[in-house]
C-alpha cells in the first residue's frame, strides 16, 4: 500500500504519521464533515485470509464500550490493507508520567540500572532505566491508576480479548489520571475459552520484550494472564523505577523472563509494603497458573493497599474460563518428543495420534509443535475435513512453504520446488505464482503417472526444504483424509522419512478410522500414540486451570463423573454451568455454585445429561443474526469464509462481523491459522442436525448459486450443494466436471463416487451415461476393483454401439471369427464404415482396457476378442496413439495362440505407427508390450533393446508407473538366461517399487521372482522367506489367480528341495486347483507354477506312487507341454520333465534323446541353467527302482 498521507480512507483524510512499529503505522486523520480528529492505524497483511482475520478482530474491539478502553469508530480495507480509526486521546502516557514524576521516594527507591540500559529501546520496550525528572509520585496515586487499569482489563478479558502488548506507553491518561488502553496487539482473541483446540502451532514472537510474558516467548497459547504478567512488570517499574529484567540485548531480556527470578522489588525500594511486593512477584510468576487469575483479583489487592476505588460505576466484566494447561498427557508427550527427536538427526518418523473425539489429540500435538519450534524446527500444519478435496491436508503446508520461497526470492523457489511445482499446482494453485523457470511435465500421462509424480514432487520438495532446517508437519483429522493423502503418507513413511529430517505427526479419531488408515497404522516404522480418557486427578487439574482456582471443590468430582474423563465434555459442562448462571465468581473472586452439595456430598446440577443436548442448548440461545450465520456456516462446511457465510445468511457486512464476534465469544466458531471454523465437530454436526429439510435445501441452493459465481470453486463443491438442494440437473452438470478432474488427480475414490452418483441420478436417456460408465470403469480399475471396472466397461461399450462378445462360448466364437474376418478384410484392403472419430477412439480405449482385465483373469480367448475389437476400431480411425497400443496388444494376444509370424507382423505395425504418430508415451507402452510377448519367445536381444528404450522414454516423461513392470521383465529375462544374482537384485528393486507405490502386483512379482532366483541358486531359506511374505500379501488381495498358481508351484519345489514330499504334493494340489481355471496360459512367468506341479507328481511317482500318481504326473506333463507350445522358453523344461518320466518308465533311449533335445533348445535360447539341468542325470539314477508305466503321451 502506498503512503495514505493526503488521501481519504473512509470518511477520514490522513494528515500525518504519528508512529510506526511492527506491522502497523499510526496516522493522524480528520473527518472533515464532522471535524473529528482520530488516530488511524493501518496494518500490513500478507494474504486475504489474514486481512479477514484482522478485520474480525478489529470488529471485536469495536464492540467494546468502556471508558478505560480506546473507542474504535470505523474500519475498512484500502488497497488490500486493513485500517481502523480510533479516538485520538489528548494526554500523556503512563510511561511519560512516571518518567516525569520520578520514583516514589517514600519507598526509598533508588535507580541502579546502568547508563547503557537507557539505549535499549524499540523491541525491548523504550528505556529500561533512567533518571527521575520531576516531583516524586505518591504511592496511592500510582496504585489508584493501576486499580483503574484493572477495571479496564477485567472488562476486556470478560469480552474474550487480550491486549498482548500492555506497557506504560500504551496506557494514556485522561484528566484525573483515568487510564485508557490503546494500541492493541492484533491476533488478540481469547481462544482459550474454546473447548476444542484449533490446529495452530505456528510460533511468531510479537510484543514488547520488557513486558512480555514467558508463554508468549515460548510460543504457547496466550490468555488474560499474559496481560496480568505485563501489569506486574508495570507495577514493578512504577514502584522501583526500573524494569524487572534490564539488559543490554533483547535476547537477554527474554531469557530473564523465561529463566530468571526478578530481583525482589524491596531491594530497590526498601520501604515497600510486603503485601505489594508479594502481589507483584505473584503476577510475575513464570507459569500462568501460578499467577492471580483475574484482573479484579488484582484490583482487590490494590484497594487493600490504599488504591482508591473507581469514582463511579463502570461496566462489569463477564466471568470467563481459561484454556487449561496440558494435564495428564506427560507420558504421551514424552513419547511424541522421543519419536520426532530423531528428525533433528536426519531420521524422520511418521507418528499417528489416535483417540476418541474430544479427548485432546489436537491440544497434545499443538504442545508438541510449540516445543519443536522452540528447538529450531520449521512447523507446518494442515487438516482434513469430511469429504474434502484430494491432498486437502497438504494445501496449507505447501502454501506456507511457497510463501517462504516468495520471501526469500526465486533462487529459493527453484531450490525447493523447481520443476516439481507443476505436478503439485493442480492441488495447490498458489504454487503457480512461484518465480520458477522449469519445463512443464506432460499432462497426458494418466492418473497413475500423475499420482506417482505428485508423490515424488512432495518428497523431493520436502527433502530440499529440510536441507537447512528440520521440519515437523502436523496433520489433523486423518480419519477424513482422502486416499491420495493416505497413500502419500505411506509413500513418505517408506521412502523419505527414514533418511530426511522430516517428522510427520497426524491425529485421527480411533473410532472412525477406515481400512486405508488402519493399513497406514500397520506400516513398518509408523508409531501410534493412543490418547486415553483422563483420570479424576487430571480432571481436577483441568478444571482448576480453567477456573484459575487450584481447589475447584466438589465440582471436580461431579464433572469427572459426568464427563467420563473426556476433556471436551469437561469444558462443555463448565461452559453450560457458567452460561446458565449455576457457576459464578463472588465479590471476593471465589468460584461457587448456586446450590450446595446434597447430604451425601454429591452435586445435582440442572444440566443436560448428554453432549448432544449440551450442544443443542448452546446453539439455541443465539441472536437472530448469530443463528443465521451458524446455519450458513454449517451448510458451507469446508468453504466457510465470513464473506460467504454473511452473503448466504443475507447479512450486511457489519451484521456479519457482529454475528461472527458473538459466535467466537461463545465458542461456537473459532479461528485457527487465519480461518473461521466450528470450535468442535460436534457443534457442526449439531448445527446441521438442527436444520429442517426445507431450510437445508434452500441454503444449499443459495450456496451453489453464490459459489458458482466465484472463480476457482471446485465442481465437486457445487455438486455437493446442488445435490443437497435437490437440483438434479445442475448437480449432474457439476458431477460431469468434478469426476474427470478427480480422475486426473488420481483421486479414484472421489471420481468413482461422483460418476456413481451421476449414473444413479441421471435419466436412462441421458447421452452422457456412456462417458460416465467408461469413466467409472477407469476409476474402479484405478482402485484395483477389476471385476466392477470390467462390468462398467462392458456397459459403456454397449452404449457406444461397440459391445464386447456376449456370454457363452458360441457368442465368443462368433465374435472372434468376426474380428478375425474384419482384420483379414482390412489386410486385403477393404474399407471401413465411416464413424465418429471421438466415439471410435473412446470405444478403442474401452476394449484395450478390457484386454487388461481379461489378462488378469487369464482368459486368453476374451483377451484376444477384446484386442481384435480394439484393433479394428483403431484402424478405422487411422494413425493414433490408440492404434499403436492396439497393434502392440494384438501382437501380445496373437502371440499367445501362438501364431508367431502374425504376432511379429503386428509388432512391426506398432513400431511403424508409433514413428508416424510421434507419441512417446504410446511408443513406450507398445515397446513394453512387445517385450512381454518376446520374452516368452526368448528373443533377448530385442527384449533388451525395446525395454531400454521404453524405460528411457518413461524416465524422460516423468512417468514412473511402468517402472515396476519394466524391471520385472528385465529381471525375468535375466533369470531365464541363468543370471541369477542379477535377477535377484532386480527382483528386490521391483518389490521395493511395489512397496513405494502401494502396488500389490509389483510386490508379488518381486517376491515370487526372488524366491525363484533363490531356489535356482540353492538358497531354500531365502526362497521360503520370500514365499511366506508373498503368501501373506496375496492373502489380503482379491483375485491374483496367476500369482497364487505360481506361488504354489514354487512352494512345491521348495518342499521337494527339503525332502518333504507330502508337503510338496499338497502344494501341487493347491496349484492344480487354481490351474483348472487357467484354460490357456497367458503369462510367461507361470513356468515354475506348471513345472512345480510336474516335479511334485514325478516325485510321488518315483517314490512308488500308485496308478493315480502316474495319472496325475501325465496330466501335469500335458499342461506343461501346452505352456511350452505357447511360450518357447518352456520347451527345455518340458523336454527335461518328459525325459524324467520316460526314465521312470524305463525308456532310457527315449529319455536320453529328450535330454539332448532339452539341452539343444536351452542352448539355442541362451538359457544356461536350463541347459545344465537338462544335461544332468536328474532322477535318472533312481529310475531303475520304478515300475514301468505306460506311455506318458505326446512329446513337446
Amino acid at each position: 500500500m502506498s503512503s495514505p498521507i493526503g488521501r481519504t480512507l473512509g470518511a477520514y483524510r490522513v494528515v500525518e504519521a504519528l508512529g510506526r512499529g511492527g506491522m502497523a503505522t499510526v496516522f493522524r486523520a480528520v473527518d472533515e464533515a464532522r471535524g473529528e480528529t482520530v488516530a488511524l492505524k493501518t496494518v500490513d497483511a500478507t494474504s486475504e485470509r489474514l486481512v479477514q482475520s484482522i478485520r474480525r478482530e478489529i470488529r471485536a474491539l469495536a464492540r467494546v464500550r468502556h471508558p478505560g478502553i480506546v473507542r474504535i469508530v470505523a474500519d475498512g480495507v484500502d488497497e488490500g490493507v486493513p485500517w481502523y480509526a480510533m479516538e485520538l486521546i489528548e494526554g500523556e502516557t503512563l510511561g511519560r508520567l512516571c518518567e516525569r514524576g520520578g520514583v516514589t521516594e517514600a519507598l526509598g527507591a533508588t535507580r541502579e540500572a546502568p547508563w547503557w540500559t537507557r539505549t535499549l529501546a524499540g523491541d525491548a520496550g523504550d528505556e529500561v532505566g533512567g533518571e527521575a525528572g520531576g516531583e516524586p509520585l505518591p504511592l496511592p496515586r500510582l496504585l489508584t491508576i493501576a486499580r483503574a487499569l484493572c477495571a479496564s482489563l477485567a472488562y476486556l478479558h470478560g469480552e474474550g480479548l487480550v491486549h498482548r502488548d500492555l506497557k506504560p506507553d500504551n496506557i494514556l491518561l485522561r484528566a484525573g489520571d483515568a487510564p485508557v488502553l490503546v494500541d492493541f496487539g492484533l491476533a488478540s482473541t481469547l481462544r482459550a475459552r474454546s473447548s476444542r483446540e484449533n490446529l495452530d502451532v505456528r510460533w511468531e514472537l510479537a510484543g514488547t520484550a520488557a513486558y512480555m510474558a514467558p508463554e508468549i516467548i515460548r510460543g504457547e497459547a496466550v490468555d488474560a494472564r499474559a496481560d496480568l504478567y505485563a501489569l506486574g512488570c508495570i507495577l514493578y517499574e512504577m514502584v522501583t523505577g526500573t524494569k524487572p529484567f534490564a539488559a543490554f540485548t533483547v535476547q537477554a531480556v527474554l531469557r530473564g523472563h523465561l529463566d530468571q527470578a526478578p530481583r525482589p522489588p524491596s531491594e530497590l525500594a526498601p520501604e515497600m509494603p510486603a503485601r505489594l511486593e508479594a502481589l507483584i512477584l505473584r503476577l510475575l510468576a513464570k507459569r500462568p497458573r501460578d499467577r492471580l487469575g483475574h484482573a479484579d483479583d488484582v484490583a482487590r489487592e490494590l484497594e487493600a493497599l490504599g488504591a482508591a476505588p473507581p469514582p463511579g460505576p463502570l461496566p462489569a466484566g463477564r466471568d470467563y474460563l481459561y484454556r487449561p494447561g496440558l494435564v495428564g498427557r506427560a507420558a504421551c508427550l514424552e513419547r511424541l518428543e522421543r519419536a520426532i527427536g530423531s528428525a533433528r538427526r536426519g531420521e524422520g518418523r511418521l507418528v499417528l495420534v489416535g483417540g476418541e473425539s474430544g479427548i485432546g489429540k489436537t491440544r497434545l500435538v499443538n504442545e508438541l509443535g510449540v516445543r519443536a519450534a522452540q528447538r529450531g524446527a520449521l512447523v507446518l500444519e494442515g487438516e482434513c475435513t469430511r469429504g474434502g478435496p484430494p491432498l486437502e491436508a497438504w494445501v496449507d503446508p505447501l502454501e506456507r512453504i511457497a510463501d517462504r520461497c516468495h520471501s526469500r526470492g526465486p533462487a529459493e523457489a527453484q531450490r525447493v520446488f523447481g520443476a516439481r511445482a507443476a505436478a503439485l499446482t493442480p492441488y495447490v494453485p498458489a504454487l503457480d505464482a512461484l518465480p520458477i523457470v522449469a519445463p512443464r511435465p506432460p499432462t497426458e500421462l494418466g492418473p497413475d503417472a500423475s499420482r506417482a509424480r505428485v508423490f515424488e514432487a512432495v518428497a523431493g520438495s520436502l527433502r530440499a526444504l529440510v536441507a537447512e532446517q528440520p521440519l515437523l508437519l502436523v496433520l489433523d483429522d486423518l480419519q477424513w483424509a482422502d486416499r491420495l493423502t493416505l497413500d502419500l503418507l505411506r509413500h513418505l513413511a517408506r521412502e523419505l522419512l527414514p533418511h530426511a529430517g522430516v517428522a510427520i505427526v497426524g491425529t485421527y479419531r480411533s473410532d472412525e478410522a477406515g481400512p486405508r488408515l488402519r493399513r497406514l497404522v500397520d506400516v513398518a516404522g509408523v508409531e501410534v500414540v493412543g490418547v486415553e480418557r483422563l483420570e479424576e486427578p487430571a480432571v481436577r487439574a483441568l478444571i482448576g486451570d480453567m477456573l484459575a482456582d487450584p481447589s475447584p471443590g466438589p465440582l471436580a468430582g461431579y464433572l469427572a463423573t459426568q464427563s467420563e474423563g473426556n476433556p471436551f465434555f469437561v469444558a462443555e459442562y463448565l461452559r453450560a454451568a457458567l452460561e446458565a448462571g449455576l457457576l459464578r465468581r463472588d465479590a471476593g473472586g471465589r468460584w461457587g455454585l448456586d446450590r450446595p452439595p446434597g447430604p451425601d456430598g454429591t452435586l445435582q446440577l440442572p444440566l443436560p445429561g448428554s453432549l448432544r443436548e449440551l450442544v443443542r442448548r448452546r446453539l439455541a440461545d443465539l441472536s437472530p443474526a448469530g443463528a443465521a450465520l451458524v446455519e450458513a456456516a454449517a451448510v458451507l462446511g469446508e468453504e466457510l469464509t465470513l464473506d460467504r457465510a454473511g452473503s448466504l445468511a443475507e447479512l450486511e457486512e457489519g451484521e456479519a462481523f457482529r454475528a461472527a464476534d458473538e459466535l467466537t465469544r461463545r465458542q461456537v466458531l473459532s479461528e485457527g491459522a487465519g480461518r473461521l471454523r466450528f470450535a468442535h465437530h460436534k457443534l457442526l454436526e449439531g448445527a446441521r442436525d438442527a436444520l429442517s429439510p426445507g431450510r437445508r435445501s434452500a441454503l444449499h441452493r443459495r450456496a451453489a448459486e453464490l459459489l458458482r459465481e466465484e472463480p476457482g470453486v471446485r465442481p465437486a463443491t457445487l455438486a455437493r450443494h446442488w445435490l443437497a438442494a435437490g437440483e438434479t440437473a445442475q448437480a449432474l452438470d457439476a458431477l460431469d466436471a468434478a469426476a474427470p478432474a478427480a480422475l486426473a488427480r488420481a483421486a479414484y475414490r472421489q471420481a468413482a463416487d461422483a460418476w456413481g452418483v451421476a449414473l444413479e441420478r441421471a435419466r436412462d436417456d441421458d447421452p452422457r451415461r456412456t462417458r460416465w460408465e467408461q469413466g467409472l470403469a477407469e476409476a474402479l480399475l484405478g482402485l484395483g476393483e477389476t471385476s466392477r471396472g470390467q462390468t462398467h466397461l462392458l456397459h459403456a461399450l454397449a452404449l457406444r454401439g461397440y459391445p464386447a462378445s456376449g456370454p457363452g462360448p458360441l457368442a465368443l466364437g462368433a465374435g472372434l471369427l468376426g474380428g478375425l474376418g474384419r482384420q483379414l478384410a482390412r489386410r486385403l484392403g477393404a474399407s471401413a464404415r465411416p464413424a465418429d472419430r471421438a466415439t471410435l477412439l473412446q470405444a478403442t480405449r474401452g476394449h484395450q482396457r478390457l484386454v487388461e482385465t481379461h489378462w488378469f483373469e487369464n482368459d486368453a480367448p476374451r483377451m484376444l476378442d477384446a484386442g481384435l475389437r480394439a484393433l479394428n476400431l483403431a484402424e478405422t480411425v487411422g494413425p493414433s496413439p490408440e492404434l499403436v497400443r492396439a497393434y502392440a496388444t494384438a501382437s501380445l494376444a496373437i502371440g499367445s495362440l501362438p501364431i508367431h509370424p502374425l504376432a511379429e507382423r503386428y509388432a512391426q505395425l506398432a513400431m511403424e505407427t508409433a514413428e508416424s504418430v510421434g507419441d512417446p508415451a504410446a511408443e513406450a507402452y507398445a515397446r513394453f508390450l512387445l517385450c512381454v510377448y518376446r520374452i516368452g519367445t526368448g528373443d533377448w536381444a530385442r527384449v533388451d533393446a525395446d525395454l531400454e528404450r521404453a524405460l528411457a522414454i518413461w524416465e524422460a516423461l516423468g512417468d514412473p508407473r511402468f517402472a515396476g513392470d519394466g524391471q520385472t521383465v528385465q529381471a525375468m529375462s535375466r533369470l531365464y538366461r541363468g543370471e541369477h544374482a542379477r535377477a535377484a537384485a532386480l527382483f528386490e528393486e521391483v518389490e521395493a517399487l511395489g512397496r513405494r507405490f502401494e502396488n500389490v502386483q509389483h510386490r508379488a512379482w518381486g517376491l515370487l521372482g526372488s524366491a525363484e532366483a533363490a531356489l535356482r541358486s540353492g538358497r531354500p531359506d531365502a526362497a521360503e522367506k520370500a514365499l511366506d511374505t508373498a503368501a501373506a500379501l496375496l492373502g489380503e488381495s482379491p483375485g491374483q489367480l496367476l500369482e497364487r498358481f505360481r506361488l504354489e508351484g514354487l512352494r512345491a519345489q521348495l518342499h521337494l528341495a527339503r525332502g518333504a514330499l507330502g508337503a510338496a504334493e499338497e502344494a501341487a494340489d493347491r496349484a492344480e486347483a487354481r490351474g483348472d481355471e487357467l484354460a490357456v496360459p497367458t503369462a510367461h512367468y507361470l513356468l515354475e507354477g506348471y513345472a512345480g506341479v510336474v516335479e511334485a507328481r514325478l516325485a510321488a511317482w518315483r517314490a512308488g506312487g500308485a496308478r493315480e500318481a502316474r495319472r496325475a504326473a501325465r496330466r501335469a506333463l500335458r499342461r506343461l507341454r501346452l505352456f511350452a507350445a505357447i511360450f518357447r522358453i518352456g520347451a527345455p523344461r518340458a523336454w527335461t520333465s518328459y525325459a524324467e518320466a520316460w526314465e521312470l518308465e524305463g525308456k532310457r533311449a527315449r529319455a536320453r534323446a529328450a535330454r539332448r533335445r532339452a539341452r539343444a533348445r536351452a542352448e539355442a535360447l541362451g538359457m544356461r541353467w536350463e541347459a545344465e539341468r537338462a544335461g544332468g542325470s536328474g532322477a535318472a539314477g533312481r529310475a531303475g527302482d520304478a515300475r514301468a508305466p505306460g506311455p506318458v503321451g505326446r512329446t513337446p
